[in-house]
């Protein structure tokens, strides 16, 4: 297949929704449309296949370092370290690759205490960075979902590729925020990056009602 059919009929930008959520929706949509997830999503694949990973196992790698630092800490003073000295930063980008990445780093008053333990944020033999939460390939290829004419408010519909763009958005986000959610939840760790959406309540090939929501844009945002 050299394009994917017209008719994807997107949800748009839902904030109660979850990441599970709009993969189940892209699921029934690919069944609707005859669509094949392993071949038929052209440069939208190694983004599908990244997405389905939740990083349940990537978390374990901040209690892994917490475990180290302490241990060798009191090695070094003889002194109790309690887990509750311990506060991280998790943030994301676009490495060079174009591949979104979220990782966790100890903040600065943890640094300075305790240190970067191990090869916390190394890659080694070609496995991921043990810092590393999420990794959504080819990420890059969402820059810009939707043709500069159609966010001008032109008439042309949105093909299926772009409303797929605003799904696959809308489901990386909440992938990246729900992790993020859980890591607070486990440790003391403050969220330094944020995506951000342009949106459009747009008329699809799929309906004469827009869609609401529509994701037309994106960014990521860096906090101090």
């Amino acid at each position: 297949m050299n394009a994917l059919p017209f008719g994807y009929r997107p949800l748009g930008w839902k904030v109660e929704l979850t990441a599970d959520d709009y993969l189940a929706h892209m699921r029934r949509e690919f069944v609707r449309l005859s669509i094949d997830p392993h071949n038929d999503l052209l440069q939208f694949t190694d983004i599908w296949r990244s997405l389905r990973h939740d990083g349940a196992d990537a978390r374990n790698s901040i209690q892994r370092y917490i475990d180290w630092a302490i241990r060798e800490k009191q090695a070094e003073t003889d002194q109790p370290c309690s887990r509750n000295e311990f506060s991280f930063r998790v943030g994301f980008r676009l490495n060079q690759m174009g591949n979104l990445t979220v990782t966790w780093d100890p903040d600065e008053e943890t640094f300075g205490r305790f240190g970067l333990r191990g090869n916390h944020s190394t890659s080694v033999g070609g496995t991921r960075p043990p810092n590393e939460l999420v990794h959504i390939k080819e990420f890059h290829y969402l820059r810009f979902p939707i043709d500069d004419g159609l966010r001008q408010r032109r008439t042309r519909l949105p093909t299926s590729s772009e409303t797929l763009a605003s799904d696959l958005l809308s489901c990386a986000r909440k992938r990246v925020e729900q992790v993020i959610e859980d890591v607070q939840r486990e440790v003391n760790a403050s969220a330094v990056s944020a995506l951000e959406f342009e949106l459009r309540d747009s008329v699809t090939w799929s309906s004469p009602t827009p869609v609401e929501k529509l994701v037309v844009g994106w960014r990521i945002v860096q906090h101090s």
